[in-house]
């Protein structure tokens, strides 16, 4: 937990231990297909399909889409990454559990066939997916004094982002409240 003062207000910037799952709940691109055994929480299973997933990564890649190798090390949680190669240096709880793909179509309608740029995107996708896995999701409360102003959770990264957030909602507050002040005569 962090307390962070703004503008006389308290901004509290916790852990969320129960955000949205970001697969379902979220746009995104591409699609995530994995044969991990004890599947996932997001993605599509071809676990007990591996010929299935072989052909779709054939296909993908010989109708122009792009098709990028995601890692998983487990042990005591898990964690994923995008690459060509295995980032985890341990052989035992890490290996390839997928392919993100992206078709011809989708990199066409989002990036106007930019595969570099689609790319980029999938591993965004991966990064946002491994931040859920690994609780890396923040929420915040605004106090003023013993008034609670506002809360908002969900937030899966970076929680300086949260902490943006929240103050712009204090910046917002208090644009808000001086008209208010000024029509009680309480400022000039």
């Amino acid at each position: 937990m962090q307390t962070h003062t703004y503008k006389g207000y308290t901004i509290t910037i916790e852990s969320d231990d129960d955000p949205l799952n970001p697969y379902p709940e979220w746009d995104h691109f591409g699609t995530f297909y994995h044969w991990h055994r004890r599947g996932f929480a997001f993605g599509e299973d071809y676990s007990r399909n591996l010929a299935g997933i072989r052909d779709l990564y054939n296909e993908t890649i010989a109708g122009g889409g792009v098709a990028i190798p995601v890692w998983l090390y487990e042990h005591s949680g898990q964690t994923i990454r995008a690459g060509t190669h295995n980032p985890f240096t341990c052989p035992w709880d890490s290996g390839q559990v997928g392919f993100w793909i992206a078709t011809k179509q989708e990199i066409d309608a989002e990036f106007g066939g930019d595969i570099g740029k689609a790319t980029e995107a999938i591993k965004g996708e991966v990064n946002t997916m491994d931040d859920y896995l690994t609780g890396n999701c923040w929420g915040y409360t605004i106090t003023k004094g013993d008034d609670l102003i506002d809360s908002c959770w969900g937030f899966i990264g970076d929680d300086k982002y949260c902490l943006n957030e929240a103050k712009s909602v204090v910046d917002h507050e208090e644009k808000r409240s001086l008209p208010l002040l000024a029509h009680a005569g309480l400022i000039a």
